[in-house]
């Protein structure tokens, strides 16, 4: 004969009941705790994806021609957290610097970790026949609040930067022109 039938089911319910009854509460006076105290998240500066600069900064950029334009792109990735991201670029950062362009980054609501693909960054420089020699251009990321003007940067550690090495050659010289030395290791430029 099963319990069921005999009765013996019934005379245990009440004490089924009560332990469901205790354990309930418990989990119940669990979840009425004091939410825990979350620190702000630390903020990522933005990185730039280096493997995928065009054109490769790690070489002197040579301009053949008349003086025109040359594409910059690079992809990133930074954390927004409603900060303003804005980007600076320089021509001559290291000298007589050129500002050429304070303008704020189109925000991403992705996190850092997610940003994959990362963002893409592209900047055309026009160049005219003024312009002509060996110069630097260099693009800074970083948060608004962090930029007081074109070269001068509160905390360097929340930045990103890459720089190119550019020779914009004179459109009259001879095309058996000699590349000169732009950027000989004394720190003289030509």
């Amino acid at each position: 004969m099963s319990e069921i039938s005999s009765g013996n089911f019934y005379a245990r319910a009440p004490l089924a009941w009560l332990a469901l009854l205790a354990s309930t509460t418990t989990l119940v006076a669990g979840c009425l705790d004091t939410p825990p105290e979350y620190s702000e998240p630390t903020r990522v500066p933005p990185v730039i994806v280096t493997g995928h600069v065009d054109p490769p900064p790690s070489s002197l950029y040579v301009a053949f021609g008349p003086p025109g334009s040359i594409d910059f792109s690079f992809p990133f990735r930074a954390d927004d957290f409603g900060e303003r991201l804005q980007s600076l670029v320089v021509l001559d950062a290291d000298g007589n610097a050129r500002n050429l362009q304070r303008a704020d980054v189109a925000s991403d609501p992705r996190t850092f970790a997610d940003q994959d693909p990362p963002r893409p960054f592209n900047y055309t420089f026009n160049w005219t026949a003024s312009d002509v020699g060996c110069h630097t251009l260099t693009v800074i990321l970083s948060d608004s609040s962090n930029i007081k003007n074109f070269t001068d940067i509160s905390n360097p550690l929340l930045e990103a930067r890459i720089s190119w090495f550019l020779w914009l050659r004179d459109p009259t010289a001879p095309p058996d022109t000699i590349t000169p030395d732009c950027f000989p290791t004394s720190g003289a430029k030509q």
